[in-house]
């Protein structure tokens, strides 16, 4: 749903979702939230230095050279800042919770700290794949964050995957991958800035 983010942040109004899981064309949805600060912090060195694979509709989602990662998570109000995301998600949980046999919420957090578990979740109690455990500790060792690091290096590579400049991990399609991350790289006052747009959700 990434996608659906970015044309949201773009463009679309929440009343224009009032029920998005309605339009989607899949009869199953499994749903990814993550920690709005990491997801701001994660958007900023997308929007800012993966400009280059930006393309459609998420080109006008570019932010300007000078944009610093303080300068837009202080800007709460601007074009897919925080208050877009918590605009997003006050659209789209109620929604997904309202279809709980054919959509599952999944957080990153969880995600990260026990992927088996929440991998088995998935496939096997939502999708009844019966998928074995020995495929899926496979899966989840073939998709630990240094070989998909590795991976979007190689030649051949989607451009949706691939790394932006050389050496640089700004660019990095799978820069960090950590949860709960945010407070690392903001200030003080960006975090508090962010926790006054906290209360809309």
């Amino acid at each position: 749903l990434t996608a659906s983010f970015a044309r949201f942040a773009a463009a679309v109004s929440p009343a224009a979702l009032q029920d998005p899981f309605l339009r989607l064309p899949w009869p199953r949805v499994v749903f990814l939230i993550r920690d709005p600060l990491d997801v701001i912090v994660s958007a900023y060195y997308h929007r800012r230095h993966r400009e280059r694979y930006l393309k459609g509709e998420a080109s006008e989602f570019r932010l300007p050279e000078a944009t610093t990662l303080e300068g837009f998570a202080m800007d709460v109000m601007g074009r897919g800042g925080l208050a877009t995301y918590v605009s997003f998600l006050n659209a789209w949980v109620p929604a997904a919770l309202a279809h709980r046999d054919s959509v599952m919420l999944v957080t990153y957090e969880a995600l990260r700290a026990c992927p088996q578990r929440v991998l088995a979740r998935v496939l096997n109690g939502f999708l009844g794949l019966s998928v074995p455990c020995q495929a899926l500790r496979l899966a989840v060792r073939s998709s630990s964050l240094g070989r998909l690091q590795a991976a979007s290096r190689t030649a051949g590579v989607d451009d949706a995957l691939r790394s932006g400049r050389q050496g640089s991990e700004e660019a990095s399609k799978f820069r960090r991958g950590e949860a709960f991350a945010a407070h690392e790289e903001l200030s003080g006052a960006a975090l508090w800035r962010a926790r006054q747009a906290f209360g809309a959700l």
